[in-house]
């Protein structure tokens, strides 16, 4: 299984933007450090389809220890040392022991993956009983797909989608598969689900995402109930996931 980014979407440019990725990490670093007890400082931890390995790079320098792994070899390199906390290697067979991590970080991956599945059965694998994942993901039904920025790509039949990314002249195919969040509920089905999406949204500011949402600051005024409520039309997801001890295995 590769990560499978397609590199004319939209979305290669931010795998190539430091500063947008480590944005992105500043935000995952304040939801982890509010949901550990005693913060990431004595954590190991895994990001998941690194890309060029910004976000693994700025864990490094506020934990015990952190690693990258993507299979887009072209993405990886810039930020990595003599010390290779960069791999290049496949989700569904991530090469890490069990229960190797305390925190893994799975950011806009899942979309991309050909075996989803298998992915999440690995995370949950290589994640500590006690361990933490931070998840997050778009949203099938997404008014605008964020990955090439044209309205209602992901709500079509993926062949019909293709042609519309041919004809805006946006790349020669759709290859990504977003879930709707009752599907992303499935997937993660063997995990306890903490939504944190709604606060994001609601305090913006808190998590570094002000120019993100430049031109939606309106929404900060929703009262959490109604947020809340509109849980299925997200365009985007932030989850903290964790075990649910059991013996149980995702079905592939």
């Amino acid at each position: 299984m590769r990560f499978g980014r397609n590199s004319t979407g939209g979305q290669s440019g931010r795998l190539y933007d430091s500063s947008s990725r480590f944005r992105k990490a500043r935000k995952i670093a304040t939801i982890l450090e509010t949901e550990l007890e005693s913060g990431l400082s004595n954590r190991v931890g895994l990001d998941v389809g690194c890309g060029n390995g910004a976000i693994a790079y700025y864990f490094k320098s506020c934990s015990r220890a952190f690693f990258g792994i993507d299979s887009a070899h072209e993405f990886i390199g810039k930020f990595d040392t003599k010390d290779s906390f960069l791999l290049g290697g496949d989700g569904v067979g991530l090469p890490f022991k069990d229960e190797a991590f305390d925190v893994v970080i799975c950011a806009q991956v899942y979309e991309h993956a050909a075996d989803a599945p298998g992915l999440v059965s690995e995370i949950r694998r290589v994640l500590k009983r006690d361990g933490v994942v931070f998840f997050s993901g778009p949203n099938k039904y997404s008014v605008i797909e964020d990955h090439y920025g044209l309205p209602f790509l992901s709500w079509f039949p993926r062949r019909l989608s293709s042609v519309i990314v041919r004809i805006f002249g946006k790349g020669q195919s759709y290859d990504e598969s977003p879930k709707s969040l009752k599907e992303l509920e499935t997937l993660w089905k063997y995990f306890e689900i903490k939504d944190i999406t709604h606060q994001i949204i609601a305090n913006p500011t808190k998590f570094g995402l002000d120019r993100e949402v430049r031109g939606m600051r309106w929404t900060s005024r929703i009262p959490v109930a109604i947020l809340v409520a509109l849980r299925p039309l997200y365009p985007n997801y932030n989850w903290i996931l964790r075990k649910r001890l059991q013996n149980a295995v995702v079905d592939s």
